[in-house]
């Protein structure tokens, strides 16, 4: 199995919200995980999402629809709804860009640069843009057409779904982080993606959807060791994207789901599944902070 990029995925699923594939097996019957902690005033539910998925996939099942709709807010990684094309535009140009002057060649070593350029060089258009972008931003852009090429819709996303039924039922959207936070930290890993992962992931490019295919049963059977061992096994090579994209977000969203334990109501969190599975997860800190978490579903 390849070593591909889930902190690409990340990036991918937020940003450009163009990952999934067609040759998914749909299931009849959804068993995704769906957790819940609470306090005398305070219910929180924690639910993994896979950010883009094939129409037609059967996730919502009645623990899902009960939670969401006795929940007051949702809490995304970073709302969808509020993000424009104009606000991505300078962020992508701060972070997502070479320097005026630079291109791949300047940045990329010779093999990898000849596979880019064998990629997109045919196409003068698509190559004056890639040909500008950092490491990171072409990983995404790679990935991200090799899914939605596979039969992805852009619209099919849990967190996608989610918050336009919340903003529907006048539900409050909250965000955990911002759009600028996710990108700069996707661009401190610039020498991990052009060392290691861009080459693999160019190496075996159909690897991408083999890979997506398997965490999202995962998901949708419920099994989150199963979904920790697979993404441990994928980024064993790179413990430095892990913690950058995947545990040290963890561990800031702990204060934040502290923080909404200390008011009553009743908060609905849809975060990608990766964040909920495995050692050093929300669930994993949750449970190590002493706080009691069920597992509903």
């Amino acid at each position: 199995m390849s070593k591909l990029t889930n902190p690409l995925k990340k990036i991918t699923f937020i940003y450009l919200f163009l990952l999934a594939s067609c040759g998914l097996s749909l299931s009849a019957t959804a068993d995704v995980a769906l957790y819940k902690i609470k306090d005398s005033d305070t219910t929180i539910y924690l639910m993994g999402t896979i950010h883009i998925l094939p129409k037609g996939t059967n996730w919502q099942t009645n623990a899902i629809q009960e939670a969401f709709d006795a929940s007051d807010s949702l809490v995304v990684e970073v709302s969808q709804s509020t993000m424009t094309p104009a606000d991505m535009q300078p962020l992508i140009m701060k972070y997502g860009l070479l320097p005026n002057g630079a291109t791949l060649e300047s940045v990329l070593d010779a093999d990898v640069y000849a596979m880019i350029k064998n990629l997109y060089g045919s196409n003068a258009q698509a190559w004056a843009q890639v040909n500008r972008m950092q490491p990171w931003l072409l990983g995404v852009t790679i990935s991200a057409g090799q899914m939605v090429q596979s039969g992805f819709d852009p619209n099919s996303g849990v967190d996608k779904v989610l918050e336009g039924l919340a903003i529907t039922a006048g539900k409050n959207v909250i965000s955990l982080e911002t759009a600028e936070y996710q990108m700069k930290a996707l661009a401190s890993m610039g020498n991990i993606i052009k060392s290691g992962m861009l080459k693999e992931m160019l190496e075996d490019l159909p690897a991408i959807t083999t890979q997506i295919n398997q965490m999202k049963d995962a998901w949708m059977q419920g099994d989150m060791d199963k979904l920790a061992v697979i993404m441990n096994e994928e980024m064993a090579e790179f413990p430095a994207a892990m913690e950058t994209m995947l545990y040290t977000r963890n561990a800031n969203w702990i204060g934040q789901i502290d923080q909404m334990m200390a008011k009553p109501g009743t908060v609905f969190i849809a975060v990608g599944a990766g964040h909920l599975a495995g050692e050093k997860s929300v669930i994993d800190l949750l449970k190590k902070a002493g706080i009691p978490v069920e597992q509903v579903q």
